[in-house]
């Protein structure tokens, strides 16, 4: 995993959104068409199961009002007084009395026979006649016995009651060859045994009653849709009575593994995975048939394959928006960035002029613009360091070309102050001794920081020596704490400043003049104060020499030895330390240095 991790962090972004909008965005896209084409499959065939059973349901209702209207009409047969006194007819009367029942029980039984939905009616007494409401129909125990026998066994089984059978082929037909040609045509029977109105027990015939299949295989037909799709409708004990199929063999059972997914709800729907089909039924409460339909999923699938090209062809249509936005991503970011980089390049292998010419308002934009500036504000930063550098240098060669041999300079000054002493000269050896001690302290072996004591025993030799130089016009005082004498400061900053005073204060101006050097610790910060009681500045020398100090670059002679410790103060302390300057015309002036504060070692 974590291999796996480091490889994707190495990829370049181009490359990762490549990764993204080209593999990870068409996965998605892939899992969620094939979740929207499953969640289409489930919601069709619950809208064409709950459309098909509901159908079903009413083509059951309007079977049950054909099977109830034809079972009164069976039992009109049964009630009709002609017939029942035709069967109930003896050998006593005589023949034309005979005739005439019989005459009248047939014209009966076609008056009957009038509806669409029934075919033919036929009555076999057990005297011995036969009633029929059609001339051309046949004497069925006669001219088919063995079917005679099937429809008589079936009516004794009812004792009495309506018994429903089904058969191919007009079994009413004069002729075989009649019979022969319609035998494709299915037709439902209702048969039973004819007892008497007036004493039960005395059986007077079977009645058959043919009805036509038409209006009952419309019903059936009008929820059949596709191929391999049919219903049926079978009775209480399975038994197919009606089929949508030409091919189906009526008065058998329905196959038994069929009648298992039936239960004894009056409608409902079992899937039937091992053979990819569903099967729906549905009854009435007071039939007891039942419509059974068989579906083939494979149809509900044909009907969902235009919603699953738009599907897909809407997904090929999102993945083609992809791919375009991953190309407009690429002209309108990575391109970009690319050549930023590219002169990121070039300005890091020294093109200083390289810079982005933009017109953008966005990120990238706003990344342009400030390489730009980060370009601008890096080539002056290194011509400012070039300046220093180049200062630096000029310095140093001028400090080598001014450099004195340290002890040479101190055995001199040793052996002058011994020749002097010598012829009593006391006074120049005294001033030969402070100027070697002077020069000791402000070589010191070349360090650049020494403690806070040693400069002030500088500047106090240093003003000494200007003390017998000017013949005593001034005086200086020290306010430094003791704590203080041991933190560490830059060398030579009093010196020039106290020279600063003497020669540009006090000097040959007024009598009696002071000089005094005041050192405190601000938090952080050591400040040294050295102020005079000279004749001050006007308010616009105070104001270019306080600007010529915020400087970061010594121009011009005017207060160079300030500029000068000012620029060493910042070079070695921060922006944050240097000199600041206060002065009124024939007051004095008053120069504060400002010093981080280092502890003593």
């Amino acid at each position: 995993m974590r291999l796996s991790s480091n490889r994707l962090l190495k990829l370049s972004l181009r490359q990762k959104l490549i990764l993204i909008f080209g593999v990870v965005l068409p996965l998605i896209i892939l899992i969620l068409g094939a979740v929207t084409h499953h969640w289409l499959y489930q919601y069709t065939m619950e809208l064409v199961i709950d459309i098909k059973l509901k159908t079903d349901i009413s083509v059951a209702g309007e079977v049950e009002a054909l099977k109830t209207r034809a079972e009164d009409l069976s039992n009109q047969v049964l009630l009709n007084t002609i017939v029942q006194e035709t069967l109930a007819v003896s050998s006593e009367k005589s023949a034309l009395e005979q005739y005439f029942l019989y005459r009248d029980a047939q014209q009966a039984l076609s008056t009957m026979a009038e509806t669409d939905t029934v075919a033919g009616i036929y009555v076999h007494a057990s005297n011995g006649m036969f009633l029929r409401s059609d001339d051309n129909f046949a004497d069925l125990a006669r001219t088919n016995p063995e079917r005679y026998n099937i429809f008589r066994s079936a009516a004794l089984s009812g004792n009495g009651r309506n018994i429903w059978v089904s058969a191919r082929g007009n079994d009413f037909s004069i002729t075989p060859d009649a019979r022969a040609d319609r035998s494709s045509t299915p037709y439902l029977y209702i048969v039973r045994h004819m007892k008497s109105i007036s004493n039960p027990g005395i059986l007077r015939g079977v009645s058959i009653v043919q009805f036509n299949c038409e209006r009952y295989l419309n019903a059936l037909m009008r929820n059949i849709d596709s191929f391999g799709e049919y219903a049926c409708i079978i009775d209480k004990q399975g038994n197919v009575l009606l089929h949508t199929s030409k091919d189906a063999v009526l008065g058998e059972p329905l196959d038994a593994e069929l009648l298992k997914r039936l239960d004894g709800g009056l409608f409902g729907y079992s899937i039937l995975e091992g053979e990819d089909a569903l099967l729906l039924y549905a009854g009435s409460h007071g039939m007891n048939w039942r419509v059974v339909h068989y579906i083939p999923t494979g149809s509900i699938s044909e009907s969902l394959a235009p919603i699953g090209r738009f599907v897909w062809g809407a997904l090929l249509c999102c993945a083609l928006v992809l791919i375009a936005v991953l190309l407009s991503f690429s002209a309108m970011i990575f391109t970009p960035i690319r050549r930023l980089a590219q002169n990121l390049e070039r300005f890091g292998r020294g093109e200083r002029g390289v810079r982005i010419s933009t017109c953008r308002s966005d990120e990238i934009g706003d990344l342009e613009r400030q390489f730009n500036k980060m370009a601008d504000d890096v080539v002056s930063y290194m011509n400012e360091v070039e300046t220093q550098h180049r200062a630096q240098t000029q310095l140093e060669l001028k400090v080598l070309e001014n450099q004195i041999n340290p002890h040479f300079l101190y055995n001199t000054l040793d052996l002058i102050n011994w020749r002097l002493r010598r012829v009593g000269q006391n006074e120049i050896a005294d001033m030969t001794n402070m100027l070697a001690q002077f020069f000791r302290i402000g070589l010191h072996e070349g360090a650049e920081f020494i403690t806070l004591n040693k400069e002030i025993e500088h500047a106090k030799i240093y003003l000494q020596i200007c003390q017998i130089r000017y013949g005593g016009g001034f005086r200086f005082v020290f306010d430094v704490p003791e704590e203080l004498l041991g933190c560490r400061v830059k060398k030579l900053i009093l010196q020039p400043i106290l020279e600063n005073a003497i020669l540009h204060g006090i000097n040959g101006t007024i009598r009696n003049g002071v000089i005094q050097v005041t050192a405190r610790k601000e938090e952080a910060v050591l400040s040294l104060c050295i102020s005079d009681n000279g004749r001050g500045m006007e308010p616009d020398q105070l104001k270019h020499i306080n600007a010529l100090l915020k400087q970061k670059e010594i121009s011009g002679t005017d207060a160079f030895g300030l500029q000068n410790i000012n620029r060493r103060i910042v070079l070695a302390y921060g922006e944050a330390y240097g000199i600041s300057v206060q002065s009124a015309a024939g007051k004095g002036t008053c120069i504060t240095v400002r010093l981080a504060y280092t502890p003593p070692e």
